[in-house]
């Protein structure tokens, strides 16, 4: 007969050292919880937490599949260094990564501050936190790219937007036209305010702009 999974083989209560292994393993596998693959089922961008469905289902003895419950509250990030930071909030549906910290971190959840541990759990699925994503149903349409051969690249359908003074050393290829809510200069000419020498009245063309 095979071993079903879960159970005691033979191999493992063939002397009292494998029996007391074999109770050691179910021990930490049962107990302790690591990482698992999720899928989110709700996000709220104002707490930063998020609902996900464990997507590694669980097995009885004889090889039927039972799912995880929800599970609430997930707390996630950006990535972020003092006051930079690249902010990407995941969506509904997205699959990603979840791990379990080693105590109760619900009360520092509450606050962002030092707390105890509000409870003597270590290692449990409550006490989740969401690490990155790893697929999404969406098809990327925002999308930077770094690449070792063609540098960096920045697509997207929507205008980008940047709401800072900017510096470009070096040249600027517009392939579309450009629109200014204020002045252009070339060096120290005007766009608005420079004029035009050697202007007589008839056919013929300007000089340069002075």
């Amino acid at each position: 007969m095979a071993q079903q999974f879960g159970f005691m083989g033979v191999q493992d209560s063939h002397d009292p050292v494998n029996a007391i292994e074999f109770v050691v393993r179910q021990i930490i596998s049962r107990g302790v919880c690591t990482g698992m693959i999720v899928k989110i089922l709700s996000v709220d961008t104002a707490a930063k937490t998020l609902d996900a469905q464990p997507m590694v289902d669980q097995v009885t003895p004889d090889g039927k599949s039972i799912p995880h419950g929800p599970i609430h509250e997930i707390p996630y990030g950006y990535e972020q260094g003092g006051n930079c930071q690249i902010k990407l909030d995941p969506v509904v549906g997205d699959i990603g990564v979840i791990v379990f910290a080693h105590r109760d971190i619900t009360r520092v959840k509450r606050t962002w501050k030092n707390a105890t541990p509000q409870t003597l759990r270590a290692h449990n699925i409550a006490d989740a936190m969401y690490v990155r994503t790893l697929v999404s149903a969406a098809t990327p349409q925002h999308v930077i790219t770094f690449d070792q051969q063609n540098g960096i690249a920045i697509s997207s359908p929507l205008v980008v937007k940047i709401e800072a003074d900017a510096q470009i050393t070096g040249n600027l290829a517009v392939g579309g036209n450009v629109t200014a809510g204020g002045d252009v200069k070339a060096g120290s000419i005007s766009l608005e305010n420079h004029t035009h020498s050697g202007v007589q009245a008839g056919s013929g063309n300007t000089g340069k702009p002075q």
